[in-house]
């Protein structure tokens, strides 16, 4: 028999995530307690209707998660050995206890194997430009998908589905915490820094910010994004997430150096591999782009089943410091791959120009002349 779906939840970090977590379950009618170290987020989040404690640090966290049916942890990743610790020490064992860290390895994470076993990583791939409570919004979530690290219990996954949903996730994700870490550091970590690099160049060329179109205001999106937190999520493992770069760095090198020879057809071979790509992006019944990786229907997917013991029992261990040499090593052996293949295009054009210099002009034929019969 399936575990009761919760309805109460304690939410510790009234951030932009916290903060629009705590606005979405409280408007889908969930019983709200919430609590933050920033007593400007605090009252604001009293004043938008959320239950909040006051008191000692102490005091304000054993009010916030007594008689919570799930305790959702959301803050930096810095800050939550220290919070974790302390929430596992009060809360009883059959709660689920959740955080919201857009990392969840344990070793990246600092957290003790007797913590990370009762807490478990959900990451929803939703954010705003901004920081604290004043950037939260209750429609943050919708349409979002949401990884949930694994292998975890059948209750505490019933009841981080149940929650996202509640907050208006379309879709779970089940992911050991190694694989959605390193997928993070190409469909989180890549976009940021080729944004922040992208506005800091702009910046350097003297363009002003009101110069752009709606094409640089997307791509420059990022760039806006608060520094205090993607500083907690890049020192935490700042070797890995420089590794995408190097893919990137060759894509630019590549279209750098055919610009300047002329070569436009290596340009176009880019050009239309990367439409190529961004055309498969799903698109919903109004056009817009969704976050879902199937279109057939807006539905939850939920992976019940537990991955194989032995799955189970490498997913549990923290990484060894071999595990992330190797890692940081297949990172490299791409980015040395797309090298090579750029180069390699840049030489096939220049390889047939040579060969067709050298290659003789054939000489038609002449027309044969047919006589009139006697």
């Amino acid at each position: 028999m399936a575990p009761l779906a919760p309805r109460s939840a304690a939410i510790i970090g009234l951030g932009t995530i916290g903060g629009s977590l705590a606005l979405a379950l409280t408007r889908a009618g969930w019983h709200v307690r919430a609590d933050a170290n920033n007593p400007a987020d605090r009252l604001a989040a009293a004043r938008d209707g959320i239950h909040v404690a006051n008191g000692t640090e102490q005091d304000r966290l054993a009010d916030t998660v007594a008689d919570a049916e799930v305790v959702v942890i959301c803050v930096p990743p810095t800050s939550l050995p220290h919070v974790a610790a302390k929430v596992v020490a009060i809360v009883p064992a059959t709660v689920p206890v959740l955080h919201t860290c857009g990392i969840q390895s344990p070793q990246a994470l600092g957290l003790p194997p007797a913590v990370f076993r009762r807490v478990t990583g959900t990451h929803p791939l939703a954010g705003a430009v901004g920081h604290g409570f004043a950037s939260a919004r209750p429609g943050l979530f919708g349409g979002c998908a949401v990884s949930v690290a694994v292998p975890a219990p059948l209750q505490v996954r019933s009841a981080a589905t149940a929650l996202w949903k509640a907050a208006g996730a379309r879709e779970i994700m089940a992911c050991p915490a190694d694989e959605h870490d390193d997928r993070m550091r190409y469909v989180s970590h890549l976009p940021q820094l080729a944004a922040t690099a992208l506005a800091a160049s702009l910046a350097d060329a003297g363009i002003p910010a009101s110069a752009l179109g709606p094409g640089g205001r997307d791509t420059t999106r990022l760039a806006a994004s608060a520094w205090p937190l993607w500083h907690a999520l890049l020192a935490t493992n700042h070797r890995a997430s420089a590794a995408p770069l190097r893919l990137l760095e060759a894509e630019l090198a590549s279209l750098r150096e055919a610009l300047e020879r002329g070569d436009f057809d290596t340009v176009g071979r880019t050009w239309k591999r990367a439409a190529a790509w961004r055309a498969s992006v799903p698109t919903s019944s109004s056009g817009a782009r969704t976050s879902s990786a199937s279109q057939a229907a807006l539905q939850v997917a939920i992976v019940r089943q537990e991955p194989p013991a032995e799955r189970r029992q490498s997913a549990a261990k923290p990484p060894s410091r071999a595990d992330e040499r190797r890692r940081s090593a297949a990172d490299r052996r791409r980015a040395a791959v797309a090298k090579r293949k750029a180069a390699a295009k840049r030489a096939k054009p220049a390889a047939k120009r040579t060969v067709a210099a050298k290659r003789p002009a054939k000489s038609k034929p002449a027309p044969k002349r047919r006589g009139r019969r006697a």
